[in-house]
């Protein structure tokens, strides 16, 4: 990890987070390994600072919000994650930007696609011929 960045979990949750030896998180994020095997970030992917990463989340259709209700969240190669987001039950593709500040929830961000807002919808995509992102 290169920033100071914080798993939620003691000790032993940190290994349920499949993390190669070279990847790339920011300082200040927040990291949910509560669950094993939940979280995958491929070593190519940027997590820029302050982001959160969320595994868990009450059950609102239960009696008890006390349930929780747990989802994965896969980071692409070459994914760039931007500051202040929120990701939850999502797929993040190949060279996928997630904007600063968007909250990603229970969505896949298709390969080479920007998104961006709370919720995320897909503002650009990146057009390989050019070089260049195009918007949606």
């Amino acid at each position: 990890m290169s920033g100071k960045g914080h798993i939620l979990g003691d000790h032993w949750d940190q290994q349920k987070i499949a993390l190669s030896k070279s990847y790339f998180i920011e300082r200040d994020c927040w990291v949910d390994v509560r669950v094993p095997g939940m979280i995958t970030i491929d070593p190519s992917a940027n997590i820029s600072h302050e982001v959160k990463l969320v595994v868990e989340s009450h059950d609102v259709h239960k009696d008890s919000f006390g349930v929780l209700t747990s989802r994965p969240i896969v980071i692409g190669p070459k994914a760039w994650i931007c500051a202040f987001c929120i990701l939850y039950n999502c797929t993040i593709g190949e060279g996928a930007v997630v904007a600063t500040g968007s909250v990603v929830r229970s969505m896949n961000v298709d390969p080479w696609t920007m998104v961006a807002g709370n919720p995320a919808v897909p503002i650009k995509r990146y057009d390989h011929a050019t070089d260049k992102w195009i918007k949606i």
